[in-house]
């Protein structure tokens, strides 16, 4: 990323840690001061943020993601990448619980093979295993860094690929601990078009801009009250759901 800014001679002002401008957006005070493990999962990594007595512990990146999900999905039912995306998203099931029997789904041939069905349960027993295995090394993760104990909070869940129905249920159950989906807080009337955890790292960015924009004008000196800080933070996310709404 660095390389591609100063490709085009951007000089950037700071860098973010991803699971932590996550965590600026979705967790909650109590939830940094009681133990809450924060766990974005995107298409490429699954990043970890650790708080506990209101203060971050341990950040840590694991080298798998949605992506991961996706090209298992097209390896196993020999499908393009495309349509084995599509069947993630449309179909997906992470937990036994979410199966339902609403009958065999269509898939394309590819090439000049006739188009054929799978059931439901083939795409679980895909998708399933990946996602537990994302789990279990996110745990090991947490026990390296003596992390794994004290998250009373439990464990809450970001990023696009945490979408696939069924994966809170199956959180809870490899972690034993409470898990919730983790969305953006405090979107005032961008909820409408950014209330997903797709957007949690995106707010949370621009969360962070704005809190240091506030420090800087204040000179770390003469606190300023909360709504005047909102309100920074409000007119950042307007400029935000101009650009998305122009763009679609």
């Amino acid at each position: 990323m660095l390389y591609c800014l100063q490709e085009m001679n951007i000089e950037p002002e700071e860098l973010v840690l991803q699971s932590l401008a996550a965590a600026n957006a979705a967790l909650t005070d109590d939830e940094k001061e009681l133990g809450v493990t924060l766990l974005d999962i995107g298409g490429g990594t699954a990043d970890i943020a650790v708080y506990r007595d209101g203060a971050i512990r341990h950040t840590a990146v694991i080298g798998l993601g949605g992506e991961s999900v996706t090209r298992d999905l097209a390896h196993g039912l020999r499908i393009p990448r495309n349509e084995a995306e599509k069947l993630k998203l449309e179909y997906g099931c992470a937990h036994a619980s979410c199966l339902t029997d609403e009958g065999p789904i269509d898939l394309p041939g590819n090439g000049d093979r006739p188009d054929r069905q799978v059931t439901r349960d083939i795409v679980y027993s895909i998708i399933q295993p990946r996602m537990e295995e994302i789990f279990d090394l996110v745990i090991k993760e947490l026990r390296q860094a003596d992390c794994i104990n004290n998250l009373t909070a439990g464990i809450v869940l970001t990023g696009g690929a945490v979408l696939i129905p069924g994966t809170v249920e199956l959180a809870e159950e490899v972690f034993g601990l409470p898990a919730r989906l983790g969305r953006p807080r405090d979107l005032g009337s961008l909820k409408e078009i950014a209330d997903s955890p797709i957007y949690t790292t995106a707010v949370g960015l621009v969360l962070h801009g704005a809190m240091q924009q506030d420090a800087e004008e204040r000179g770390y000196r003469i606190p300023r009250k909360r709504n005047k800080r909102m309100r920074l933070y409000n007119s950042k996310l307007q400029q935000i759901k101009r650009l998305i709404t122009d763009f679609f």
